[in-house]
């Protein structure tokens, strides 16, 4: 009897043993699969966001909190796998300027995974994994959530606008639900494919608005010196007055492209400001306001002179809320809509590309026109500023609008 206990204990322990492997095995290889998902996602094509749905689909597979943390994290870490350099770069390129870098991208990317984590479950997981988009989509923690996957609706919902947004929702909920053995986000899913399929037949690529140019540029890092800073102004004003004379309607320039806005700068620019005017043309050109703190976006020149202000500059290198007195403003719950050219456009500065509630508070204003601008000095050599383009794409394919994008490096 005791060898027939001993037996029997000894089967019990290689089957526990046996199920323990087999549960970190799958963990694994879901987290595997989730990095391979995110990397092949940010790869620099509009059409590539559109795998993102793939990622509720893991987590819903997981077989518990940890392993769904597991996950989402490394699904975070490869989408933003260009931080730890660009940032290395923009902070100034030391040692301490790279693990800063890294502590960032870590820290974003198990905060991001932490909330998926913490809505996981077995039962619901439709509506756990439609509540974690939300959540990482509005402020604040919209502010760092950056690779949703809405990203992707622009892919499966083009034209939609709003509406394809939340179509793309329900495809994320049902994808998770799918892993429950749920008919229903079977249903929903099957449902959902289909009208994406004929959202893409019927999708027509709206022609380009006569007349807009996007420049973009190759000027490097802002520079501090008054006569560095002064010639780089006179050579954006010359490109701006012979894109004007060619018949240009609308010329846009990259972000941040004009420095500060100060009384000298704006001189510098009155004689394009000016000839807009005659001719009903504008130039946009990205600067920076003093305003007893730092506002970011365009100076819009020439037949509407106005100020467009950002929605949300990048997070620690410009928005520092710690830090009023050197943080940029954040203006969450602007439009992001200007007028130019008899049309009304909307923009995206930056990092608002790879965000989703400026481009959703856009689309719900309905322009006619995309602007997409950035100032990606730092991130040259990382797949930051073709993931940031194709975002802007991807967006304008969900409003169903042309785009017109402006880059420094």
């Amino acid at each position: 009897m005791a060898t027939l206990s001993q037996n029997l204990g000894g089967v019990e322990g290689m089957a526990l043993g046996s199920a323990c492997f087999e549960r970190v095995g799958r963990a694994v290889a879901l987290t595997i699969g989730a990095w391979g998902i995110g990397s092949v996602s940010a790869g620099g094509h509009w059409w590539q966001l559109g795998l993102m749905v793939v990622l509720p689909l893991l987590w819903g597979a997981s077989g518990s909190r940890r392993a769904a943390w597991a996950v989402a994290t490394a699904y975070y870490l490869a989408i933003t796998r260009g931080l730890p350099a660009g940032a290395g770069v923009f902070f100034g390129g030391a040692a301490a300027d790279v693990a800063l870098g890294y502590g960032c991208w870590l820290l974003d990317a198990l905060l991001l995974g932490g909330v998926w984590a913490l809505l996981w479950g077995r039962r619901a997981r439709a509506w756990r994994a439609m509540a974690a988009v939300i959540i990482l989509a509005v402020p604040p923690l919209g502010v760092l959530g950056w690779g949703s996957p809405l990203l992707g609706a622009g892919v499966w919902f083009p034209g939609l606008g709003l509406a394809g947004a939340a179509a793309m929702l329900g495809l994320i909920g049902a994808a998770a639900g799918l892993m429950g053995g749920s008919r229903v986000a079977g249903a929903t899913a099957a449902l959902l494919a289909g009208s994406a399929l004929v959202a893409n037949v019927a999708y027509r690529r709206p022609a380009s608005p006569a007349g807009w140019v996007g420049m973009n540029t190759h000027l490097g890092l802002l520079a501090n010196s008054f006569m560095a800073h002064d010639r780089r102004q006179e050579v954006l004003v010359r490109l701006a007055r012979r894109q004007l004379a060619a018949g240009a309607r609308v010329v846009v320039f990259p972000e941040s492209v004009a420095g500060t806005w100060t009384p000298a700068v704006a001189a510098q620019w009155r004689p394009v400001g000016a000839l807009g005017y005659k001719r009903g043309r504008s130039v946009l050109v990205g600067a920076y306001y003093w305003v007893g703190g730092w506002d970011a976006g365009f100076a819009e020149l020439g037949a509407h002179a106005s100020a467009l202000l950002s929605r949300q500059p990048i997070p620690i290198s410009e928005y520092k809320p710690w830090d009023p007195a050197h943080s940029v403003h954040a203006h969450w719950w602007r439009p992001g809509i200007g007028h130019a050219d008899g049309r009304r456009f909307g923009y995206l500065v930056c990092y608002e590309e790879v965000l989703v509630w400026p481009a959703l508070l856009t689309a719900a204003h309905h322009p006619q026109v995309l602007v997409g601008v950035a100032n990606d000095w730092w991130a040259r050599g990382t797949h930051l500023p073709t993931l940031q383009h194709a975002s802007a794409q991807a967006w304008a394919r969900l409003i169903g609008v042309p785009l017109v994008s402006a880059v420094n490096l």
